[in-house]
C-alpha cells in the first residue's frame, strides 16, 4: 500500500525475492498481482504462466544490436546457455 500511495496508482507486478517461487508462492502472488517474475532468463509467449515470467537481464543487453536481436528472439540459444551456467553455478554454492 505504501508503494501504491507514493506512485499514485496500483502496483500490478511483483518480482520474487531471490527470484525463486514455488507453486504455492505463485498462487499467493496471484491474489494480489497480475503478474510476477523470477530470475530465469528467456522469452515469454502466449499462454505462459503470468506468475512464472522469465526476463531478459539488461546487464548483458546494453549493446543496441544485441538488444534488438534479443527482442526478435535471436538470442534464445545464448539465453539458454547463460541460464545453464547460472544453474551450474548454483549447484556449487
Amino acid at each position: 500500500d505504501c508503494l501504491e500511495d507514493c506512485l499514485g496508482r496500483p502496483v500490478r507486478s511483483f518480482a520474487y525475492p531471490y527470484g525463486h517461487a514455488t507453486a504455492r508462492e505463485e498462487a499467493a502472488g496471484g491474489r494480489y498481482y497480475d503478474r510476477a517474475c523470477g530470475t530465469r532468463l528467456g522469452h515469454n509467449g502466449p499462454g505462459h504462466n503470468p506468475f512464472a515470467l522469465k526476463r531478459l537481464d539488461m546487464y548483458y543487453l546494453h549493446d543496441r544490436n544485441r538488444f534488438a536481436r534479443a527482442c526478435e528472439g535471436g538470442l534464445d540459444a545464448w539465453l539458454t546457455a547463460r541460464q545453464l551456467l547460472r544453474d551450474l553455478k548454483n549447484l556449487f554454492k
